[in-house]
C-alpha cells in the first residue's frame, strides 16, 4: 500500500494545526495510507486524524523512538497519544530507528527508517512537511532523505520563502507558504 509521509515541527503554529488535519483528509481520499513520527506538533496532529485513515481500511504508520513500555520516551515524544492511537487501529513500530542511547541519533535513525518504508510504498508515495519554524531539523533531514529517495515532496512554510534546503522549489499556486520541489 502507497504512503504519504507526514513530518514537521515540533513547534506547529496554531494556523498549521488544521492543515495537517486536511492533508490527513485528502490522502486518505486518495486510498493512500500515512507515516509519521512519534513527537508533539506536527505528528500528533496527524495522529489525532489516524481514525479518518483507519475507519478506511488503509494502514497509518507511526515510527516511534520508543519503546513499547515508555523507555526512551522524551518531554518532544506525544507517547500517550501514540500509545491510545495503536488500540485503534494504527501501526507502531516501537524503537525505530534502533537500540541506541543518543537521543539525537535515534530521532536521526527513526526519520530515516520513515522515509525509507514510504520511499518502498510504492509507486505515488511522497512527503508532506510541515515547517512550524524556518529551521527545523528534523524536518529537515526528512525532506532531504525523500529528495535522496526521489520522492515528490510539499512543503508549507511559516514565511513567504522556501524551506532552507538546497533544492529547486516552486511556489504553489493555491495557497500562500505552499511549495512543491521542483522535479
Amino acid at each position: 500500500m502507497t504512503l504519504i509521509g507526514i513530518a514537521g515541527s515540533r513547534e506547529l503554529p496554531e494556523a498549521m494545526k488544521p492543515l495537517v488535519r486536511q492533508a490527513v483528509e485528502a490522502i486518505a481520499a486518495k486510498g493512500k495510507g500515512i507515516a509519521t513520527g512519534c513527537a508533539k506538533g506536527t505528528d500528533a496532529e496527524a495522529v489525532a486524524a489516524a481514525p479518518v485513515v483507519t475507519e478506511k481500511g488503509l494502514p497509518f504508520w507511526v515510527y516511534a523512538q520508543f519503546e513499547e513500555d515508555g523507555r526512551w520516551a522524551w518531554p518532544g515524544t506525544n507517547r500517550e497519544a501514540v500509545q491510545r492511537a495503536e488500540g485503534t487501529g494504527v501501526n507502531v513500530v516501537y524503537a525505530a530507528g534502533g537500540h541506541v542511547t543518543d537521543l539525537r541519533q535515534r530521532l536521526h535513525n527513526r526519520t530515516v527508517q520513515m522515509v525509507e518504508a514510504v520511499a518502498k510504498s510504492g509507486e505515488g508515495a511522497g512527503l508532506i512537511a510541515f515547517f512550524g519554524q524556518e529551521v527545523s531539523p528534523g524536518t529537515r533531514l526528512s525532506v532531504t532523505e525523500a529528495i535522496a529517495h526521489e520522492l515528490p515532496v510539499v512543503a508549507f512554510t511559516t514565511t513567504d520563502r522556501p524551506p532552507r534546503i538546497e533544492a529547486e522549489w516552486k511556489r504553489c499556486k493555491w495557497l500562500g507558504g505552499c511549495w512543491v520541489l521542483a522535479q
